[in-house]
């Protein structure tokens, strides 16, 4: 799989669940995290963009050698 619909997969399913997050369990005060969905949103974003990227450098080197 490409490593950039990876990284779009990845932000879209985290900015999901940091809406859902928001939704279920945000608060109407002063919440940095949860008082508006689109903070929320951004955090789960970039949540979900951080668990895109490879974790170890064996990994690294096998989509390294696919893009090849």
């Amino acid at each position: 799989m490409n490593k950039y619909w990876k990284l779009v997969i990845w932000g879209a399913v985290g900015g999901l669940l940091g809406f859902t997050f928001y939704y279920f369990f945000g608060c109407n005060g002063t919440c940095p995290l949860s008082s508006k969905w689109y903070v929320s949103t951004l955090y789960g974003t970039f949540a979900g963009l951080l668990m895109a990227f490879p974790t170890n450098k064996s990994e690294a080197r096998h989509e390294k050698e696919e893009d090849n």
